[in-house]
């Protein structure tokens, strides 16, 4: 079985292509990504119901950018069954050849094309990628190099010592720090003298490569 559903709102179907008004079991008119998931992870599991063991489920789908953000639909999907194939294909008719561009965006012109297997009835695989936001002030993995100069981006790039001081402190690795009785903020003076440039006296830029 072959699916091939919308690339979220990329292009719109029911009420401009076909309809009075949207639809709402339509992919495209998914009022957010989230959504448009959810309801593209439904469609794909009721795909695959159809397939019989030792079949295969073909889904074509494309990658959306918005506002400078990449939405890789492939990768957020569910993968139901075996995966067999992750084909990459170039993309016909699309709406960005017509358009014109600043030279700043580069069009998306390919396709994913993935190919899962159907192994048993009762038994199924799935694949699935999650989406979050993590608090990086709680990883204990952050070298220190990193929580200072994160420090600093979080400050505007410009920064004295006691206002970095101030936000190091909120990382757990100054606390744990602080309980094993180490002088973090000796640490920290020196991994701005490596990692950091010194505007003037006390006041601590973000290097250029950065």
């Amino acid at each position: 079985m072959v699916l091939h559903p919308p690339y979220w709102d990329i292009v719109r179907y029911s009420g401009v292509m076909w309809g009075k008004a949207p639809d709402p079991r339509d992919l495209s008119c998914a009022p957010d990504y989230p959504t448009f998931l959810g309801q593209l992870n439904e469609a794909l599991y009721a795909a695959f119901q159809a397939v019989r063991p030792g079949g295969r489920l073909v889904v074509v789908v494309g990658d959306v950018k918005r506002k400078g953000v990449l939405y890789p639909i492939q990768r957020d999907m569910r993968w139901y069954g075996t995966a067999e194939y992750h084909l990459i294909k170039t993309q016909h008719n699309i709406w960005s050849e017509n358009r014109q561009y600043s030279g700043k965006f580069i069009p998306i012109m390919h396709e994913h094309v993935i190919v899962t297997r159907r192994e048993q009835a009762w038994f199924m695989g799935a694949r699935t990628s999650e989406i979050g936001t993590f608090n990086l002030r709680s990883s204990i993995k952050m070298t220190w190099m990193a929580v200072v100069l994160s420090a600093l981006a979080d400050l505007g790039g410009t920064a004295s010592l006691p206002d970095i001081y101030t936000e190091v402190a909120k990382h757990t690795r100054a606390a744990r720090a602080e309980a094993d009785g180490i002088d973090w903020q000796a640490i920290v003076r020196q991994k701005l003298q490596f990692g950091a440039t010194q505007v003037r006296r006390g006041i601590w830029a973000l290097p250029v490569c950065l």
